[in-house]
C-alpha cells in the first residue's frame, strides 16, 4: 500500500501495458473540482475570501507538473471564474520507459518469445 501524505501530482505506468497509468493528485484542501466532458467546473459553498486558484490537466504533460495559478476574490459580486485556458497536447500520451529504463517490449503476438523459428 501506497500512501499519498504529502501534496503533488504523482505518475502511475504499468511495466507491461506502456497505455496503462494513473494520475494521483494530492491536494491539502477540501475545495477542488473536476470538470465536466464539456470542460466546466462548479465549487458551491465556497466562503468570500481570496484564493490561489491551481489548474492541472494531465494533457498539460510532465514538462508542465506545476499547475497553472490564478489569483482570485470570491465575494457576493464575484463568483465566477470566466473562461480558464489551460494548454493541451491533443491527446498525446506521455512517452515513458519501463521500471528498468528500457522500451516496453511489443505486444503479443509480434514479442519474440512467441515467434517461432523455420
Amino acid at each position: 500500500m501506497v500512501r499519498f501524505d504529502r501534496p503533488g501530482i504523482s505518475y502511475i505506468f504499468c511495466n507491461i501495458h506502456p497505455e496503462m497509468s494513473a494520475v494521483v493528485i494530492t491536494i491539502a484542501t477540501s475545495l477542488y473540482a473536476i470538470s465536466n466532458q464539456e470542460g466546466q467546473i462548479s465549487l458551491a459553498d465556497v466562503p468570500y475570501g481570496r484564493y490561489v486558484l491551481r489548474v492541472w490537466s494531465e494533457g498539460m504533460g510532465p514538462e508542465n507538473e506545476q499547475p497553472l495559478t490564478r489569483e482570485i476574490t470570491i465575494t457576493a459580486d464575484a463568483s465566477s471564474l470566466g473562461v480558464i485556458r489551460v494548454p493541451e497536447v491533443n491527446g498525446q500520451r506521455m512517452a515513458h520507459k519501463n521500471k528498468y529504463g528500457r522500451e516496453y517490449d511489443e505486444p503479443t503476438p509480434n514479442n519474440s518469445v512467441y515467434k517461432q523459428e523455420h
